[in-house]
């Protein structure tokens, strides 16, 4: 199997391609520890590059397209 056809495969099954799934798998874990984050305990962008987002400014328009809300917004409860 031809490695295009695994990709087309993937989309097909799972409706992205791979690297848009594991983009937005990293996306949802920081949602996650965003949310459960104890107040102080951490910053924004320390759980942004944790998952692998090193330009801050889109990570941050990503998740607010992803999750209607800013990242630190998730962060502080607000």
């Amino acid at each position: 199997m031809s490695l295009r056809t695994l990709q087309e495969s993937f989309r097909r099954h799972v409706g992205m391609s791979p690297m848009a799934y594991v983009y937005d798998v990293r996306l949802q874990r920081a949602h996650d520890q965003l949310r459960v984050a104890a107040p102080g305990s951490t910053t924004m962008s320390a759980v942004a590059h944790r998952w692998g987002f090193v330009h801050l400014g889109r990570f941050a328009r990503r998740y607010r397209e992803r999750f209607g809300e800013a990242p630190s917004h998730t962060l502080r409860g607000v």
